[in-house]
């Protein structure tokens, strides 16, 4: 059987002279998972998005800017970020093309909010501000650094994958999940309450974690994942004869 092939979206960086960028830790894990990543740059028509996810094995969405709050009706921000609306438009395509096919898709820090919201859910626009009372610090700058706790909720597909009760994650993003998109189930919790994890109620392979697993490439558990998707993706390519 052929690795299966991975689609991964990418970032816009320098308004000067942009570039379309990507951390190489993401192809890595796709790789140690014995997929083939496929870069997808940004730029790329919203309308394109069914016949490329059709091309694929599997999806993960990256990490990166903040989606436009006018998408979700959210509050705006002024520490609202990076915002880049070809992004956002054809990573919500990439979504719906998942979701119809049952395209297996793994979502990243932004990914999974990028899901929550293309399920119609909410985002905190920045969390030290509309999250009252929480002692965790979200917002980090290290990829390496551990940050807190997550608790990994039981009977979901994440508890299946890593086979933990808790995993101690890193943390770098000021954003976070608000209301809970409809078709999705939450599968991780920080101790504030947070939803640091989301995935699909029917039984599709479409979730998403917070943290960046990607960069925790000595963990076990970090790995699993990349692996859990390599292996759904395997499955589908399988199944639709690639």
């Amino acid at each position: 059987m052929a690795s299966p092939l991975i689609g991964i979206t990418t970032k816009r960086e320098n308004p000067d002279l942009s570039r379309i960028t990507l951390l190489e830790n993401y192809t890595q894990s796709i790789l140690r998972a014995r997929g083939i990543p496929v870069l997808l740059p940004v730029g790329i028509p919203a309308d394109h998005a069914e016949d490329i996810a059709l091309r694929l094995d599997g999806l993960l969405l990256s990490g990166g800017g903040d989606i436009a709050p006018a998408i979700y009706h959210g509050c705006t921000h002024p520490n609202v970020d990076s915002v880049d609306s070809d992004r956002d438009a054809l990573e919500l395509a990439l979504v719906a093309a998942a979701r119809k096919h049952h395209i297996p898709l793994l979502g990243i820090c932004r990914g999974l909010q990028l899901i929550n919201v293309a399920f119609g859910g909410t985002l905190f626009t920045h969390l030290p501000d509309q999250v009252s009372g929480s002692t965790i610090q979200h917002s980090n700058t290290k990829f390496s650094y551990i940050a807190h706790p997550v608790t990994i909720l039981k009977g979901t597909r994440l508890a299946g994958i890593l086979r933990r009760d808790e995993v101690e994650v890193n943390s770098l993003h000021h954003q976070g999940i608000d209301r809970l998109g409809n078709g999705l189930t939450a599968s991780a919790v920080a101790a504030d309450g947070l939803v640091e994890g989301v995935e699909s109620n029917n039984g599709h392979y479409l979730m998403g974690v917070q943290w960046h697993p990607e960069a925790l490439h000595e963990d076990p558990a970090a790995q699993a994942i990349f692996s859990s998707l390599i292996s759904a993706a395997g499955d589908y390519g399988a199944k639709n004869e690639r």
